[in-house]
């Protein structure tokens, strides 16, 4: 998931052919086969602002977004996705994972700074992610 995330074909592009890569889970414990399409986008200026002024010193730089889905079409539970993401961060220091309520399958966002390493970020970011 690391190289996907850092990978260019991850950064989104305005093409309507375009989709995010994606990378199929294996079972672990009580989750079943998962896929996970990641997702990389450039922060705006606005985004870095209230980054910044809600007391993260490190320069933001991207937005991570991915999202859990079953190969079988099951519904997939919200917990099952924050443990692969943790997992994937778990050398983080501190840092916010927001998930975006309203999707068909968990969809998990975070903020990084260039070097992909994850950030500290509000929640009222993503309060108006449907408008996004």
């Amino acid at each position: 998931m690391e190289s996907i995330i850092a990978h260019p074909r991850a950064l989104t592009r305005t093409s309507g052919t375009w989709r995010p890569p994606s990378k199929k889970l294996p079972a672990v414990a009580d989750c079943p086969p998962l896929t996970v399409s990641l997702q990389r986008l450039r922060l705006g200026h606005t985004a870095k602002d209230i980054i910044r002024t809600s007391g993260e010193i490190r320069q933001p730089a991207f937005l991570i977004s991915a999202r859990f889905s079953s190969p079988q079409g099951h519904p997939v539970e919200a917990e099952w996705a924050q443990g692969w993401v943790r997992a994937l961060l778990s050398g983080a220091a501190s840092f916010d994972i927001h998930e975006l309520l309203g999707e068909s399958s968990p969809t998990l966002c975070w903020v990084t700074n260039r070097h992909l390493e994850p950030l500290r970020s509000p929640g009222a970011l993503f309060d108006a992610a449907h408008a996004a």
